[in-house]
């Protein structure tokens, strides 16, 4: 797992890592960047683009509180 939080150009940089899945969170332009850098080696990706708060939300959360948290969240 590699994390990595910076500028414009760091999301291209790191396609060029030796992985085969990318994950990224952020602009939609950086993700256009690293969509089509990662398609040249053919590796696996997943966006959340353009939001302003990412979520993973878990089987064992109790769903009511957490999900009012998520919606009502500045």
């Amino acid at each position: 797992i590699f994390t990595a939080y910076g500028d414009k150009d760091l999301g291209e940089a790191v396609t060029m890592l030796p992985v085969q899945l990318i994950v990224f969170t952020g602009s939609s332009a950086t993700g256009k960047k690293i969509a089509k850098v990662a398609a040249e080696g053919l590796k696996r990706c997943v966006f959340e683009l353009g939001g302003l708060d990412a979520a993973v939300v878990l089987a064992d959360v109790d769903i009511e509180p957490t999900a009012k948290e998520l919606v009502l969240r500045t």
